[in-house]
């Protein structure tokens, strides 16, 4: 049971977030008087915020993190595994990026993020 929780848990926040259907029929002509409507995911694809931290990528981390947190966490009953072994995962990942492009400290403050909301998830899940 508590790996089926895992998988599902992981699978949802790995889908990333869900496109929105249009609400326009397929045979009508679009209204060009109507103004645009504004973008919602805009600011999810990589349009940096005006302190210049993309957001899509910080979202990748803590998603990232809380997923593969929470599998831990639930598999293993382990609240410290949930919160660590994350943390060592995303700090692996950007000693890794320190060869190819440089040590992004926003990186791992997500990457705590997504690992505390595992260990809380995984701690109430296994009370």
């Amino acid at each position: 049971m508590r790996i089926a929780i895992a998988v599902g848990l992981i699978a949802c926040l790995s889908a990333g977030p869900a496109r929105a259907a249009s609400s326009d029929s397929g045979n009508a002509p679009p209204d060009s008087s109507a103004a645009p409507r504004p973008d919602s995911t805009a600011a999810l694809r990589g349009n940096p915020p005006r302190h210049g931290v993309p957001i899509d990528d910080k979202l990748q981390h803590a998603t990232l993190s809380l997923s593969i947190g929470a599998g831990l966490g639930i598999v293993s009953r382990s609240v410290p595994l949930a919160l660590g072994g994350t943390l060592a995962l995303g700090t692996l990942k950007e000693l890794r990026d320190r060869r190819h492009t440089r040590f992004d400290p926003w990186d791992l403050a997500a990457d705590l993020a997504g690992a505390a909301l595992a260990a809380v998830i995984t701690r109430n899940l296994i009370r």
